[in-house]
């Protein structure tokens, strides 16, 4: 393998099983045997790594992961980038984009991460943008932000039957609450038409100033309509698309309904995974 460690960034090709690849190059880089590097499913699903990208697809994929030290690009070109993680190279932006959150749905803690997102984006007026797939236990979804935001407006994709919306006349402030935009889909969602909903909003909210919030509720729901590959590639076009929009944001997802193995296949598509079982929203908007 043709590897110069001084290099700032390596590459390397991969035919089948990137996944073998990532291993190879990194002990490679850092001199030792493969045997002597810690597993690589401790910090990714290997087995859906290798099949996501052993089949051809339409549109490019990436998938950005943390091991042994290096941030790892993996693409779909057949090519894997590796770059050595040093102390004036943080691993985490300052201000991560896109959240994915682990909560019991409708917890207090669900709610309570959900708005505090809201204020870390830093946006008072910014545009939100509510995907719900679900509202919990009834059909009625409020539309309260957290006291620091302001939103220039509210649009909500809504998936659910006889959806009914709970708008307070004024803000915090006192002045006249914006306008709600609700557009419904009506029986059983399919990724393209989702995907197709979330892109026509998008480009509505990106032509106000301030950058949109995206909120999606949920991921639990999203893999009842798919299984977890055609659930990666839905989310890794998403979040590519909701970064180029310059958007904020926070997949909500239930850790209770799914495995580890399901968390660590879905988590490295977004900047921070926020566990709401080990780290409190208030902790977390403090770190960043």
């Amino acid at each position: 393998m043709n590897i110069e460690p001084e290099s700032r960034v390596q590459f390397v090709t991969y035919d089948k099983q990137p996944s073998i690849r990532v291993v190879e190059a990194v002990a490679a880089l850092e001199g030792v045997e493969q045997e002597e590097l810690p597993p690589l499913q401790e910090t990714v699903d290997v087995d859906a790594l290798d099949t996501v990208y052993s089949t051809e697809t339409e549109a490019p994929l990436s998938t950005s992961v943390l091991y042994n030290g290096y941030q790892i690009l993996i693409r779909s070109t057949g090519t894997i980038w590796l770059q050595k993680i040093t102390a004036s190279r943080p691993e985490r932006t300052p201000s991560p984009r896109s959240t994915l959150v682990l909560a019991p749905t409708g917890s207090t803690a669900d709610t309570t991460t959900c708005r505090d997102l809201s204020v870390t984006a830093h946006h008072e007026h910014a545009p939100l943008l509510r995907v719900l797939l679900s509202t919990g236990d009834d059909r009625t979804h409020s539309c309260e932000t957290a006291d620091a935001h302001h939103p220039s407006r509210i649009d909500i994709i809504s998936c659910v039957d006889d959806f009914t919306v709970e708008t307070p006349s004024t803000d915090v402030r006192g002045s006249p609450q914006e306008e709600v935009h609700i557009e419904s889909i009506t029986g059983k969602p399919d990724l393209s038409t989702l995907g197709i909903r979330i892109s026509e909003r998008l480009s509505v909210l990106c032509s106000v100033e301030s950058p949109p919030i995206v909120c999606f509720q949920s991921l639990t729901d999203l893999l009842d309509l798919a299984n977890c590959e055609r659930v990666f590639r839905f989310l890794h076009l998403l979040m590519h698309q909701l970064s180029e929009a310059g958007a904020y944001a926070h997949v909500h997802f239930d850790p209770r309904d799914y495995d580890e193995r399901t968390i660590r296949t879905l988590s490295p598509l977004f900047d921070v995974t926020l566990d709401t079982r080990t780290t409190s929203a208030e902790a977390y908007a403090e770190s960043n």
